[in-house]
């Protein structure tokens, strides 16, 4: 006796029949669904990465909450910032920027010195040994050094670099390699993109520093920690009107310092791409899906009727095409989990040349895994149902004749524009968008997102490159910038114009400032330049220059609408130089 094969067994034959017969379509509906996961793992591997090297970071190494430079303030202004109420830690310290003579650099370098407690490590902002060792109270030239500017010249624990501090050159000994969490992402005051072979970070011993600048017994920058029971803004109004008196440049909270600005925009880059991307690429592959299962169960109706004639459910016949799309979505799933943690551990090495952190480490979390796998099987469950729906409805003896034939009648377009004598191939394509508008639109949905693709992969650089052009050959228009510590007179002007190869000069006047418009509020640098500046240009949106007015400012569209403000509103500027020292 030779037993019958079981139901199960039978469809699932039928379902491996189908899956070959198919195998074109399949494939390519998995490699659209496949590059979608890979974006989706690779961006928010990343992100989490980058957000558990942050995290991990910043409170080891004692992140502050509010940073804050001045002219100068004397000591005994520590105790008070500390008694601010919300303050839980206070650390000050000097800040000063060099000039440096790296061996075999033709050019100058900028180095910013910054103090460090002679013996034990800083109370905030916390230095990162990577190798070496600590500096040597009793040796005033020793210093430590960032680690990217120390790659990018091959400097090691032991090597010497020249300095130029208050006017006269020192030889700085590198006794080790360090990080920080102020310099994360390591850029020059003004610069737009970092540049770590022309600037580093140096930590040197406070008393050595301080003498060097007249700073004994006084400090130029403050770092405050909060203790979260009062707000960020509170504690730097206060700090603002403690160091008022001292030629204070306005306390600026953490999400407005640089490096954590800069990382904390790349992270939401992340998040947002990693959203948007993947969407387009699954939201084509469910379309896609639906059109296959469509058209394959019009062909299969047959089929269909003669499983129901032997006691198929709905439900069974309905699994049964769902399952196909639950396979190749499977097979999409995992091809994409894998390329897309080796995407994103290559991307990890990328942000390593950006962003140094102790360690950073690529991370792919389980629940990123599970919700990659899912949410494929999730979408492609959906674009298969909307197929499936409709076809496991049909009777068993209405499913064994062939489909009716659609009601054939003039469309409107025939019908209200009779002039138009249009070819019998232009009618059906015309009926059929009449008589089917939803599978039309899915169709323009579909193409959309697939040239949505496309432009985002290769509009990318066009964009940047125009930005580029904009910034570099338009408004920003010379060679190079030379940028005084100290504001300098005319002559200043006249002697850089006598330099060797200098074809124009052209001054330009930055001082930081405050700028209030009811109760919005921004503090940033106001630049001056000539009333038709040539080098340092203002564009308009036809791209071109715009004459300086002789009395008021001239903003940014996006400044005004962070003011709130427009042509011929009043602002209050509030500027942050130039106040007497202590």
């Amino acid at each position: 006796m030779v037993a019958m094969p079981s139901r199960l067994r039978m469809l699932d034959r039928k379902l491996l029949r189908d899956l070959w017969a198919m195998r074109a379509q399949a494939a390519a509906i998995a490699a659209v669904m496949a590059a979608g996961v890979t974006m989706f793992v690779a961006y928010f591997s990343n992100f989490d990465s980058l957000q558990r090297a942050r995290v991990a970071y910043y409170e080891q190494a004692r992140f502050a909450d509010v940073f804050a430079s001045v002219k100068r303030a004397p000591a005994r202004m520590e105790a008070r910032l500390a008694a601010i109420p919300g303050v839980h830690a206070v650390s000050t310290r000097v800040v000063a920027d060099v000039t440096l003579d790296v061996s075999g650099m033709p050019d100058p370098a900028t180095g910013r010195l910054i103090s460090i407690p002679e013996r034990g490590q800083p109370l905030l902002n916390d230095v990162f040994l990577r190798r070496g060792r600590w500096i040597d109270a009793d040796r005033p030239d020793e210093v430590l050094a960032s680690e990217m500017f120390c790659e990018s010249h091959g400097l090691e624990p032991g090597d010497h670099v020249g300095a130029i501090i208050n006017g006269r050159r020192r030889e700085l000994t590198i006794v080790g390699v360090a990080l920080s969490p102020e310099y994360v992402y390591a850029i020059a005051p003004g610069q737009m993109f970092p540049d770590n072979r022309h600037f580093g970070i140096f930590w040197m011993n406070r008393r050595s520093l301080a003498s060097a600048f007249n700073m004994e017994g006084g400090f130029n920058d403050v770092a405050v920690a909060v203790t979260g029971e009062v707000s960020d803004s509170d504690v730097i109004a206060s700090v603002d009107r403690l160091l008022e008196p001292y030629g204070a440049r306005g306390a600026m909270p953490r999400s407005l310092q640089i490096s954590h600005w800069t990382l904390d925009n790349e992270l939401t880059q992340l998040q947002t791409f990693g959203l948007l991307i993947p969407g387009i690429f699954l939201g084509v592959a469910a379309f896609v899906l639906h059109i296959a299962l469509t058209r394959a169960l019009a062909l299969q109706r047959p089929q269909i009727a003669a499983l129901k004639a032997l006691g198929y459910s709905n439900a069974a016949v309905g699994w049964h095409y769902v399952k196909w799309a639950l396979v190749v979505a499977a097979v999409a799933a995992v091809t994409g989990l894998t390329v897309g943690a080796w995407l994103g551990s290559t991307f990890v090495g990328i942000y390593n040349a950006f962003f140094r952190f102790p360690r950073l480490s690529y991370h792919l979390s389980l629940s990123l895994a599970v919700m990659s796998m899912l949410g494929t099987l999730l979408i492609a469950a959906f674009g298969a149902l909307t197929a499936v729906r409709r076809a496991v409805r049909v009777p068993p003896a209405e499913a064994m004749r062939p489909e009716p034939p659609a009601r054939y009648r003039r469309s409107v377009v025939e019908s209200r524009w009779r002039p138009l004598r249009l070819s019998f191939a232009m009618r059906m394509v015309v009926r059929t968008l009449e008589r089917q508008p939803m599978k039309a639109v899915a169709s323009v949905v579909g193409i959309a997102f697939a040239v949505g693709v496309l432009l985002v992969g290769l509009a990318f650089m066009d964009v940047m490159n125009v930005l580029i052009d904009e910034q570099f050959g338009v408004t920003m228009r010379q060679d190079a910038t030379l940028t005084f510590v100290e504001p300098r007179s005319g002559r200043a002007v006249h002697d850089v114009a006598h330099l060797p190869g200098a074809l124009d000069v052209e001054p330009i006047r930055s001082v930081p400032a405050r700028l209030r418009a009811g109760t919005r509020l921004r503090t940033l640098a106001i630049t001056g330049v000539t009333t038709n500046p040539r080098l340092m240009r203002v564009i308009d949106r036809s791209r071109g220059p715009v004459s300086m007015p002789p009395q008021g400012l001239v903003l940014s569209r996006v400044l005004g609408d962070i003011l709130g403000v427009a042509v011929g509103d009043t602002v209050r500027v509030e500027v942050l130089e130039g106040r007497p020292g202590a």
